[in-house]
């Protein structure tokens, strides 16, 4: 059975990591995956879930500069380097 992650890809990256690495778009949830054992250069980029109130989004979206609404998961995600940031609030 293969791994499937979910990643957050800026998109003025998109084409540079999509040369380096095999990412897929999935159409269905709008975002990046990557199959397989995730390699070190994509670590970075692995969707986490957050659990943030609609109060204060935009406080973190400031913070957290690749939060995204995931609609198919109704949650906030973030990239890996962004879900350090918040988890030492």
């Amino acid at each position: 059975m293969s791994n499937i992650t979910k990643l957050l890809i800026p998109f003025e990256l998109k084409e540079e990591i999509k040369k380096e690495f095999k990412i897929k778009w999935d159409s269905d949830k709008k975002l990046w995956k990557y199959i397989g054992e995730l390699p070190e250069g994509l670590v970075k980029y692995q969707m986490k879930y957050l659990d943030i109130p609609y109060e204060v989004k935009d406080e973190w979206k400031a913070k957290l500069k690749s939060m995204k609404w995931v609609a198919t998961e109704k949650c906030w995600a973030v990239n890996f380097d962004d879900y350090k940031l918040y988890m030492e609030k």
